[in-house]
């Protein structure tokens, strides 16, 4: 089988799947003391489900984004990215040259034009 180039890695998954047992874990715990008509049932504003669960959930979802944004170091990655480097490297250096000659065409225009303003006199 061919090597695909995938979005994600092995570590952007795993990273997913602990940040969605989080989140599912938060919601658990949300959940429970319900209040029936006949009933009330004071555990619902419990601290369990109005400050703890919420803030685990909501660091489920911060886990999640993290696992998204995670760029993975791998092998495989840093050659890309040393080829990369090397092929900036050759255009900056290939921009240089150009502006370089771009200069001296320039200087050698304004040589020519004070050469015609000294003959013009």
């Amino acid at each position: 089988m061919s090597n695909k180039n995938y979005a994600f890695g092995k570590t952007n998954f795993i990273l997913l799947a602990i940040g969605l047992a989080i989140i599912i874990i938060g919601f658990i715990l949300m959940s429970g003391g319900a209040t029936t008509d006949e009933a009330f049932n004071p555990a619902i504003f419990d601290a369990r489900h109005i400050k703890v669960a919420p803030v685990i959930t909501f660091l489920g979802f911060v886990s999640i984004i993290v696992a998204i944004v995670y760029k993975p170091k791998d092998k495989e990655m840093r050659s890309k990215e040393m080829s990369s480097k090397e092929m900036s490297s050759k255009e900056v250096s290939n921009k240089e040259m150009s502006s370089k000659e771009k200069s001296s065409k320039e200087v050698s225009r304004k040589e020519m034009s004070s050469k015609e303003i000294s003959n013009r006199k």
